[in-house]
């Protein structure tokens, strides 16, 4: 079963959870055979994870606070926490996906993946 959701498509085979994904290349670029340029192009929307958390923790060096001007809050993240429980620590997502009983919620750095109102994992 695929349906889609939001430009991405969803995937659901028995339990198993994905996403698919069109990347709209210019002509040019798959003409010229070059698969540096294509992985580049792709690479500026999906990273690998290595990648994707170098790149956080750069941008956040650059948006660090001194302490003395409100230091960063911290909240922890539980498995089986309930979506209200979440927002009220994190505050509203930027996007949620729904299909069927998961829903992902979105946010500038991590997203969260629940099942039936209840984190069952963060994706960081």
């Amino acid at each position: 079963m695929a349906r889609e959701i939001g430009g991405g498509g969803t995937t659901n085979y028995h339990n198993q959870w994905g996403f698919a994904y069109n990347f709209f290349i210019e002509r040019s670029i798959l003409d010229a055979g070059d698969y540096d340029l294509v992985v580049s192009e792709i690479r500026q929307v999906l990273l690998p994870p290595e990648e994707a958390m170098q790149k956080l923790k750069v941008e956040n060096v650059g948006n660090a606070r001194p302490a003395s001007s409100g230091a960063t809050k911290k909240f922890e993240i539980k498995l089986g926490m309930t979506r209200e429980e979440v927002i009220s620590g994190l505050g509203t997502p930027q996007q949620s996906v729904v299909a069927g009983s998961k829903e992902l919620l979105k946010f500038s750095e991590i997203s969260i993946v629940m099942e039936n109102g209840k984190v069952i994992e963060v994706k960081f």
